[in-house]
């Protein structure tokens, strides 16, 4: 690997988006402000749900057959 030039590199190669800092710290407490107001999102997996999904997606495929 050549590495006798890493030396000159002046720039790093990242961007920040036009005016991120600006609006970073509203971004950041206006997130936080929803959060407190809504606790629960209301959506629900049914009980048992991850443990038997498999199973019920490889029955459907059998079906299809």
């Amino acid at each position: 690997m050549i590495t006798n030039k890493l030396h000159n590199i002046k720039e790093t190669g990242f961007k920040v988006p036009d005016n991120y800092f600006e609006s970073l710290e509203e971004t950041i407490l206006n997130d936080v402000k929803l959060k407190e107001k809504i606790a629960h999102s209301g959506f629900k997996t049914p009980d048992n749900y991850f443990e038997s999904v498999e199973e019920t997606i490889a029955q459907g495929l059998k079906q299809e057959k």
